[in-house]
């Protein structure tokens, strides 16, 4: 067994800058929010949480009860691109169950505002960046240690069986194009744009009369993005660009989408200046301060 592996430095290069794109992509949009718009944290801290909850939960046990169904198995489940396109969907359905369980509950006294919704989206995204971000630090910690130790260091210790598994998991991983990370990085980045910008649909739908037919065109939605999503982290396909693009132009489509509502239905909420505009009676006064 050949010992002499390293983990190529592009690939932890272009990994890390995708991390840091998405890390970047969270501070910029909660910076935002929080100054434009006076977004309260909590609802950004239920939409963490219900994901962690709802979402990561009930994947697993969702795919596993269907998994155990008679017949079902071998529909849903006998091909990649079958449990790809089933973990999509039930994916789309229960972080949509998620986004709107974190907008009521932050409305439970009626006086949810725009930002807020918002920030329950940011909430949403940030607890979806956390599971990806995992497997991002844990491919980088590994990567890391391989060339910093070396492999025979990293294998100490561990039984013949763990180490054969250790050594198609590090090979399976050297394999990948490094340029794939990048893509993974800006998906993720992509991802937490639209999640933020969805809940100003579902608030649209529950505030200002914006027609429930758009929760199934964002479900559909979230299912295009999703599936992109799997299709490069379980088929790995060689051409990642393509699936990247494709859920960049769903994201176009959600923000012209969002663009339109609030021009109708939200009259420029998103798009007005009245947050940062303060009184000058605010402001403090120091042309009559005398020495003394």
């Amino acid at each position: 067994m050949d010992y002499n592996i390293t983990f190529p430095q592009e690939s932890l290069n272009l990994l890390n800058a995708g991390g840091i794109i998405m890390i970047s992509a969270i501070i910029i949009i909660g910076f935002i929010l929080l100054m434009r718009y006076s977004a309260k944290l909590m609802p950004g801290f239920m939409g963490m949480l219900a994901y962690l909850i709802v979402v990561v939960v009930g994947v697993e046990l969702v795919t596993y009860i269907l998994s155990v169904v008679p017949g079902l198995n071998m529909v849903l489940f006998s091909t990649s691109t079958g449990y790809c396109i089933t973990r999509a969907v039930i994916f789309a359905l229960l972080i949509h169950l998620t986004r709107w369980i974190a907008i009521r509950f932050s409305d439970r006294n009626g006086e949810l505002e725009l930002g807020d919704a918002l920030m329950a989206g940011l909430g949403t995204a940030i607890g979806q960046a956390i599971i990806s971000g995992m497997d991002l630090i844990y491919i980088s910690t590994l990567g890391t240690t391989i060339n910093s130790y070396g492999m025979e260091q990293l294998l100490d210790g561990m039984t013949a069986e763990e180490i054969a598994g250790m050594m198609e998991s590090v090979e399976q991983t050297i394999s990948v194009p490094p340029m794939f990370y990048l893509f993974k990085g800006l998906n993720c980045t992509i991802d937490v744009v639209f999640q933020t910008a969805a809940c100003l649909l579902i608030y649209a739908i529950l505030k200002k009369g914006l027609p429930a037919f758009w929760h199934g065109i964002l479900i559909v939605l979230t299912v295009i993005l999703q599936v992109a999503s799997l299709f490069g982290d379980y088929l790995v396909v060689e051409n990642f660009m393509a699936l990247t693009m494709v859920k960049f132009l769903v994201l176009v489509i959600l923000i012209i989408a969002a663009l339109r509502i609030d021009t109708e239905y939200l009259s420029n909420e998103l798009k007005s200046f009245d947050k940062l505009k303060t009184s000058s009676g605010k402001m403090p006064k120091f042309n009559n301060v005398k020495n003394k």
